[in-house]
């Protein structure tokens, strides 16, 4: 479960993009909500620091009832239209995705809204969060 959040949780961008995308835009605070198989939604919230580094927290939920809530710190980039996450599972330490790079293909990105395509083929995508 928690293998498809950290895929998830980090990674977004709509419809093609065409060139290099500009890191600047992803640096900020996000929400995302993710509707998976088996009434399961992830709910979170991620930040994006300008030193490359990110930190997320947010619930995952079956049929509304709390399942368990996440933290989550590490390093992001970008190089072209791919945005690549190296993070841990604060409450977690032996998850087996801790301090292995997760990438996704930025889709589109705007000051607002950004969609990416994640490890898993999937399209999704993250909502700025204005201050």
């Amino acid at each position: 479960m928690l293998t498809k959040l950290f895929s998830l949780a980090f990674l977004s961008a709509l419809f093609t993009l065409h060139g290099d995308v500009d890191p600047e835009l992803l640096i900020g605070t996000w929400k995302f909500t993710y509707h998976e198989e088996n009434n399961l939604v992830i709910d979170g919230t991620s930040v994006y620091n300008p030193d490359g580094t990110f930190t997320g927290h947010g619930t995952v939920t079956i049929k509304d009832e709390l399942v368990e809530e996440f933290e989550t710190r590490g390093t992001w980039s970008i190089e072209g239209r791919t945005l690549t996450y190296i993070g841990k599972f604060v409450n977690q330490p032996d998850h087996p995705l801790n301090g292995k790079p997760i990438t996704a293909e930025i889709l589109s990105m705007t000051k607002d809204v950004y969609y990416y395509r994640g490890e898993d083929g999937k399209v999704r995508h993250e909502t700025r969060i204005q201050n």
